[in-house]
């Protein structure tokens, strides 16, 4: 705003007189400024959710997992190989969304090897209603309460050990279906959607862990979507990368009551789409309601960069602001009425203040330098070493559908040679980044002398300091600052003092500010400013980065 004031009191000096007439319809401004914060409700008849084991949280998944939070209103992720303090990663890569997850490695765990497991929901953060994570113990496990238009669900999001006859791996299967079921029950929650990779194809007949999860389904009144009659679209969900082989080990169960309801229940084999796995989706026949406000729906709209405008720019924004000003006629009689109570130029003054602002915007906006909106993380190198691989992938990927996803011939083995070609050149591209990070500065900086080296070094370094949407399971700006005041209101209460001494300090405090203050015999200034606040930290640091003697 000091950036703004600035130049308007350099115009309005130069505001024509009362004569002079408006060229732009302010009614026009008014509802163009209104548009700029109009907040509406969008009613969606359908609840869609999706799960999709990632493999990993590399910049291709989650360029995948962006898409899928524009198709889908929630999104069941497993495998993202985050720990705990990482999850906020989908938040500063993804826009408008928000995640609740759990890591599959434990904080104090010493990670020997590539990280592991995990999982996380990640949904719209205009979805209109109330989302509560609930508590869980399993680290192959994460949930939520949705609670919209009168109804509640609970979804759930699991990844299972590996269905191989081991003893260890059924017991921790029995362990999270247990816990599951404890969340059925104790939720108070009649309306239950659970997906996930669960490892299991049902086709295994002679497998432990089929049986045991039928028994779960059947004990919890749940179907699985897979096997509904009519919505239910869907060959495999997993497809190995060596050998091609394939299984159908992702699922959603959903509960009886709202079977009818599930509209659609299809796999999605997409070419973008790096992982192993398949997206898994499903469609209930409901209603989802979202508040789409354009201010923080709208990301990619461009910044005025004031900080980076010349001396020529910033002439030519007052001029052009000097020109702009000129053309607003003055409510006079508005601006020179004394009568405090009066409502009668309301109007005037709204249209006047509109009429300013937008000045100001348009003169920016013809002068000043815009910011090119928020741009995708991508990799280095990746059009000279990937995009042409990514580009082959699709092609074949999609004659491949074309033609029925035939699992063995010479399609399916051109499409799998595409696909891990298209694999190697991530990885080339990732294991040589730094190298193509240091060919690319040193090639602008060449080509653009004016360009300062280490403010290239500083944007390659640069981390985003957006802070986390979940603590203590508390979610929302308001409640989480209600958490911090109460933990910090029992961190200062808890230093133990003699309540004797204390009594007799606060007497001696009382006295002296009746004796003194109260008949205005007292010199100090008892207001505390937060200039003094920053000196007295400032003189703490001082003394804490002194050397000890």
């Amino acid at each position: 705003m000091m950036t703004l004031f600035g130049p308007m009191v350099l115009g309005f000096a130069s505001m024509s007189h009362p004569e002079q007439r408006c060229n732009s319809d302010s009614n026009l401004l008014m509802s163009q400024l209104k548009c700029c914060v109009v907040i509406f409700t969008c009613i969606v008849m359908n609840l869609s959710i999706a799960t999709y084991n990632s493999h990993g949280h590399a910049p291709d998944r989650v360029e995948y997992i962006s898409k899928l939070t524009k198709s889908y209103d929630f999104v069941l992720i497993q495998e993202h190989w985050l720990f705990d303090s990482q999850l906020d990663m989908y938040e500063k890569n993804i826009n408008n969304i928000r995640v609740h997850g759990v890591s599959g490695m434990a904080n104090n765990e010493l990670l020997t090897g590539r990280p592991y497991g995990g999982v996380a929901i990640i949904w719209k953060n205009t979805f209109k209603g109330s989302i509560t994570p609930v508590s869980v113990t399993s680290r192959r496990l994460c949930a939520i309460k949705v609670s919209f238009n009168n109804r509640t669900i609970i979804i759930c999001n699991v990844y299972m050990p590996c269905d191989n006859n081991n003893i260890g791996n059924k017991n921790e299967f029995e362990s999270v279906l247990s816990e599951l079921s404890l969340i059925c029950q104790s939720s108070g929650c009649s309306q239950i959607v659970i997906g996930g990779d669960f490892n299991t194809d049902l086709s295994r007949i002679n497998s432990s862990h089929t049986t045991v999860l039928q028994n779960f389904v059947a004990d919890e009144y749940l179907k699985f979507g897979l096997l509904h009659p009519n919505a239910a679209r869907i060959d495999h969900t997993y497809e190995s990368k060596i050998n091609g082989q394939c299984s159908l080990v992702d699922h959603i169960l959903i509960s009886e009551n709202i079977y009818d309801a599930i509209i659609n229940y299809h796999v999605s084999h997409e070419g973008d789409n790096l992982s192993d796995h398949s997206v898994v989706c499903i469609v209930i026949n409901t209603v989802a309601t979202y508040t789409c406000d354009e201010k923080e729906y709208n990301t990619n709209v461009p910044k005025i960069k004031w900080e980076e405008a010349s001396e020529t720019e910033i002439n030519k924004y007052k001029q052009n602001l000097d020109k702009n000003l000129s053309d607003i006629i003055i409510p006079w009689q508005a601006l020179q009425c004394n009568n405090f109570m009066c409502n009668d130029h309301n109007a005037e003054i709204q249209q006047f203040e509109s009429a300013v602002v937008q000045a100001c915007l348009h003169a920016s906006k013809e002068s000043i330098p815009l910011s090119t909106g928020k741009k995708r993380k991508s990799i280095p190198g990746w059009n000279e070493e990937v995009e042409e691989f990514k580009q082959k992938s699709l092609f074949w990927h999609n004659i491949w559908r074309e033609n029925n996803s035939p699992k063995e011939g010479i399609l399916a083995r051109i499409r799998r040679a595409a696909r891990a070609k298209y694999h190697r050149a991530i990885k080339h591209a990732k294991k040589n980044r730094d190298k193509h990070i240091a060919s690319n500065m040193a090639n602008a900086l060449l080509n653009n002398r004016d360009r300062n080296f280490w403010q290239e070094v500083r944007k390659i370094r640069a981390k985003s300091n957006k802070p986390t949407s979940n603590i203590d399971d508390v979610t929302g700006e308001k409640e989480i600052s209600s958490l911090f005041a109460e933990k910090y209101k029992d961190l200062y209460n808890s230093v133990s003092y003699n309540v004797s001494e204390m009594s007799t300090l606060l007497r001696d405090v009382d006295e002296n500010i009746k004796a003194n203050c109260s008949i205005h015999n007292c010199y100090h200034e008892h207001t505390v400013t937060e200039v003094q606040i920053s000196e007295a930290k400032a003189r703490k640091k001082r003394r804490q980065c002194r050397p000890h003697n």
